[in-house]
C-alpha cells in the first residue's frame, strides 16, 4: 500500500536509481521539473534503501529550510517510524540519525559529526558549484575522507549552472539517470495534469538594460538595479498589469524585482493601485511574517528579489511578471517554475507570465531552455528572435506552428483554443515569446467513450521473459472506432509488478483483502469481475499512442 501513494514516473525515478547503481559507479542526477515531485523520489528512494541495507547511514542536504521539512515529512508519510531527524539551526533542530535532513550551511564543516555516511543526497543540485571552497564541495571532500566509497545523488530542476555547463561536466555528478525535463516529457507532465502550464502574453511595455554591464557570465546586480528601479519604468509596468484584464481573475501575483530597493517600491506602488502586497528580501525585517501573508493568502501579490526562486510550494501562484534580467538558464527556469503548480482547488488551470525583459529570447521556454556550455567549451551561438504568432482572440503568443491557440484546445492547456488560419502572420518580436514551448503531439490527446474491453494472455516474443495480461479498449473516435493496448505485468518484478497491483486495485472489489494476482491466468480467471472504465484519456502520437488515465 506504501508504493500505491507514488505516481507511476515517481516509480520509475526510484527504479532508475536502483539500475544506475548496479551497471555504473558514480553519482546520478535526476532531473523533475519543479511540482512533479522531487520529494517523493527522494523519500521513496530512502525506503527502499533501507529495505535492502538497514545499517546504511544516509544525510539528505539542501539549501533553504522549507525543503528540509517537505523532504523529512513526506519519508514520515510513507514511513512513520522512520529513524530520521533534522539538523537545521534556521529550523532549531540539531538531531543526527540515520537519516539526517539537514541544511548545507549548518553542516558544511561539521563532517565529523556524521562519522561514516553512505549515501549524500542533495536537493537543488544546481547549487553545487564547481569551486572547491564553496560549502558543498568541503562537505563532500569530508564525507569522502571518512568514506572514499561515498555515492552523491544530486535532485534538480535544472541540472545545468552558468558557468558550469551540464552539471555532469564538473567533477561530482557523472550521469543523468532520469530525465523527466526533456520537452516531450515535460509537456506529457503538463498533458496528465501534474504540471500546470505557463501561458505568456505580449507586454506592451519592455525594460532596456543595453547599459548594464555583466560579470562572470550575469548581469551586475549593483548596475542592473540602478537600471531598472526607476518611477517611470515601474509605473510602466504595473499600470500594464493592473489595466490587463485578464489579472484580476489571477489568485496569487509573484513578481521578480532586480533588488531590495527595487523590491519595495514595486511593492510600494501595487499597494497605492489596492493590490494588496508584501516585499520579500533577505534585509526585510518582517520577511517570515510577510511571506506567510502571501502563503496564505491574505495578501495578493508579493515582489522578491533571490528569496522565492526556490523552496516556494505555493500553487496558487498563477501569475507571474518578470522585472528582472538574467543570463541564468537555470535561474531563469527556477523562477518560472513557482507557477507550474497545480492548484484545482482554486479553480487555477494555468500560470500567466508576463515577461517585461527579454529573458524569453535569450533563454528559451521552460520545457525547452537554452542549456549553458562550459566555458572552455564550444562557443555557443547567440539565439536570434524566435518567430511567433500572436492569437487575435485572447493575444497569447505561439510558436509558429502550432495550429490552435495554446497547442490544441483541451482544458489543461494555457490558451483559448482559436484555430490559426493558413496565412496566418509572422511577427517577428524581442519580447512576449512562448514560455512553454508545445509539440504538435499535443494535439491529439483525447478522451474517448469504451465501447468494449478484452483481455487475453501475451507470450513476449522473448520466451525467457514472463507473459502478461494483453488488455485492448475498443473506442468511439472521432470517425471511427480506435482500438488501444495496455499490458499488465502481475509476473514481472520491481516497477512493473508496482504498476500491475495499482491497476488491479482501480478495478477489483476485493483487491484491498486478496491483493493481486500472482499469475496471468489467475488475473484470467477474475477479468469478468473487473470494473470497466466508461472513458479512456489517450495521447496520439507516433510511433505508439500512451493512455494517460481512465474514467469510471
Amino acid at each position: 500500500m506504501i508504493w500505491a501513494q507514488f505516481r507511476d514516473y515517481q516509480l520509475e525515478g526510484i527504479s532508475a536509481l536502483w539500475q544506475y547503481f548496479q551497471e555504473y559507479n558514480g553519482n546520478p542526477l535526476v532531473a523533475m521539473p519543479t511540482g512533479s515531485g522531487k520529494s517523493w523520489i527522494i523519500a521513496g528512494f530512502v525506503l527502499s534503501v533501507f529495505q535492502h541495507y538497514p545499517q546504511t547511514r544516509v544525510i539528505a542536504c539542501t539549501h533553504h529550510e522549507i525543503l528540509i521539512e517537505q523532504n523529512h515529512e513526506k519519508l514520515l508519510k510513507i514511513w512513520p517510524t522512520a529513524p530520521a531527524g533534522i539538523y537545521s539551526a534556521g529550523l532549531d533542530r540539531r538531531e543526527v540519525a540515520p537519516i539526517t535532513f539537514c541544511g548545507i550551511q549548518s553542516v558544511w564543516n561539521k563532517a565529523e559529526m556524521f562519522a561514516h555516511v553512505d549515501l549524500l543526497i542533495i536537493d537543488e543540485a544546481h547549487l553545487v558549484s564547481p569551486k572547491e571552497d564553496t560549502m558543498y564541495r568541503k562537505f563532500i571532500g569530508a564525507l569522502k575522507a571518512r568514506n572514499p566509497l561515498l555515492k552523491v545523488i544530486g535532485l534538480s530542476a535544472t541540472c545545468y549552472r552558468l558557468g558550469l555547463g551540464m552539471l555532469t561536466e564538473g567533477d561530482i555528478f557523472t550521469h543523468v539517470c532520469y530525465d523527466m525535463t526533456t520537452l516531450e516529457k515535460y509537456n506529457w507532465l503538463v498533458a496528465n495534469g501534474y504540471i500546470s502550464p505557463l501561458v505568456a502574453r505580449k507586454t506592451k511595455f519592455e525594460i532596456n538594460v543595453d547599459n548594464v554591464g555583466m560579470r562572470g557570465g550575469e548581469y551586475i546586480e549593483g548596475q542592473l538595479q540602478k537600471a531598472v528601479n526607476k518611477n517611470e519604468i515601474t509605473q510602466a509596468v504595473i499600470h500594464e498589469l493592473v489595466q490587463n484584464p485578464d489579472t484580476f481573475n489571477r489568485n496569487r501575483w509573484l513578481l521578480f524585482a532586480t533588488g531590495v530597493d527595487h523590491c519595495d517600491a514595486v511593492a510600494d506602488m501595487l499597494n497605492r493601485c489596492c493590490v494588496p502586497t508584501v516585499s520579500v528580501h533577505s534585509k526585510s525585517k518582517t520577511r517570515d511574517e510577510d511571506y506567510e501573508a502571501f502563503e496564505k493568502g491574505r495578501v495578493r501579490a508579493c515582489v522578491a528579489m533571490n528569496s522565492m526562486t526556490t523552496g516556494v510550494d505555493i500553487p496558487e501562484i498563477d501569475l507571474i511578471a518578470m522585472l528582472r534580467h538574467t543570463a541564468s538558464a537555470s535561474l531563469w527556469v527556477q523562477m518560472l517554475g513557482r507557477g507550474t503548480r497545480p492548484a484545482p482547488w482554486a479553480s487555477k488551470e494555468n500560470c500567466i507570465v508576463f515577461d517585461f525583459t527579454s529573458n524569453t529570447q535569450r533563454l528559451g521556454a521552460i520545457n525547452d531552455p537554452v542549456i549553458p556550455k562550459k566555458p572552455n567549451g564550444k562557443k555557443r551561438m547567440t539565439p536570434g528572435v524566435a518567430p511567433v504568432k500572436t492569437c487575435p482572440k485572447c493575444a497569447t503568443w505561439n510558436p509558429t506552428q502550432t495550429r490552435f491557440c495554446g497547442g490544441f484546445p483541451h482544458p489543461t492547456i494555457a490558451g483559448c483554443g482559436f484555430e490559426f488560419p493558413v496565412s496566418a502572420k509572422i511577427g517577428l518580436e524581442s519580447s512576449g515569446l512562448p514560455v512553454m514551448k508545445l509539440t504538435e503531439d499535443q494535439i491529439t490527446v483525447l478522451e474517448l467513450d469504451i465501447s468494449n474491453v478484452i483481455y487475453r494472455r501475451h507470450e513476449p516474443r522473448n520466451m525467457s521473459k514472463p507473459p502478461s495480461l494483453m488488455v485492448t479498449y475498443f473506442c468511439q473516435g472521432p470517425e471511427k472506432v480506435e482500438k488501444f493496448r495496455e499490458y499488465i505485468c502481475f509476473e514481472h518484478a520491481g516497477l512493473a509488478r508496482t504498476k500491475a497491483e495499482t491497476w488491479w486495485r482501480e478495478r477489483y472489489p476485493d483487491a484491498g483483502i486478496v491483493g493481486a494476482p500472482m499469475t496471468v491466468l489467475d488475473a484470467e480467471q477474475l477479468t469478468g469481475f473487473l470494473r470497466i472504465p466508461t472513458k479512456l484519456r489517450v495521447w496520439l502520437k507516433e510511433p505508439y499512442s500512451e493512455i494517460l488515465g481512465y474514467v469510471y
